[in-house]
């Protein structure tokens, strides 16, 4: 098993959404429609970044943020889109998990099964 900090695993995620903008970049230079353009990001970048966000983000460091935002950032001014700050995803990703905890008829609430 490898033990990551969340230093290490925060710029791996930034190396690895870096990367993935490189194909977003060549796209803009050919012209490619801004629609378009953020549906590729939404794919590869977004996902890298959210992968684990429930997890981690919370108790990142204030330099590991800026180096997320920046990539959300550099994507936005590549797309020309308007693109959610990465605490939007943190919120999100928390409130799509609260969801399903409430749907989930079978799930422990107080102590209590709920059926």
């Amino acid at each position: 098993m490898i033990y990551l900090s969340r230093t290490k695993h925060t710029n791996t995620d930034v190396k690895r959404a870096r990367q993935c903008l490189f194909p977003l970049r060549r796209l803009k230079i050919f012209g490619m429609d801004p629609q378009i353009l953020k549906n590729i990001y939404s794919c590869p970048i977004e996902i890298t970044l959210t992968g684990c966000i429930t997890a981690w983000h919370g108790n990142c460091k204030a330099p590991d943020r800026k180096a997320l935002q920046r990539v959300v950032s550099t994507a936005k001014y590549i797309t020309g889109a308007m693109l959610p700050a990465i605490q939007d995803f943190y919120t999100r990703c928390y409130q799509r998990k609260a969801q399903k905890i409430v749907k989930d008829r079978k799930s422990v609430v107080k102590g209590k099964r709920v059926e």
